[in-house]
């Protein structure tokens, strides 16, 4: 998916590079990473088919270090932030090393958690790897 003003919309599947991309953009999401545009933001949706608690697990980082101005974070499930708290989450330009963290979060069934990638100011150098491991858990874990 990508999103424009707030709005998520599909994109569309190119078999050349096996990445879902938006026609006439540099925005596009693979199976490990993802790219947005200028204004276009990159997004990864998963959609729940059971209600419960869940943990997602995240690895994200910059692939290319040698330039941009870095990339900006969030996830969102359906319309409401859950990380982080508030804002984004700057993943600067150089950060071969990355950020690991989880969240967890109760889910009902046929909601859709977000991971958005924004292109900061500039979409030079913004290819993102972002593995998420989503896994149903007990509450109290």
């Amino acid at each position: 998916m990508f999103a424009e003003n707030n709005t998520f919309s599909a994109m569309s599947w190119d078999e050349n590079t096996k990445m879902w991309s938006k026609t006439g953009t540099y925005c596009s999401v693979g199976a490990a990473r993802m790219h947005p545009d200028e204004n276009i933001d990159a997004v990864r949706t998963w959609v729940s088919t059971e209600t419960g608690f869940i943990v997602i697990s995240n690895t994200v980082k910059k692939p290319d270090v040698t330039g941009g101005d870095g990339v900006l974070l969030k996830i969102m499930k359906n319309g409401t932030q859950i990380w982080p708290e508030r804002g984004w989450c700057v993943l600067d330009y150089d950060d071969a090393q990355g950020k690991e963290f989880e969240v967890p979060i109760e889910v009902a069934s046929g909601d859709n958690i977000h991971f958005i990638v924004n292109a900061n100011q500039s979409s030079n150098y913004d290819t993102t790897f972002w593995v998420s491991n989503i896994k149903f858990a007990n509450k109290e874990n």
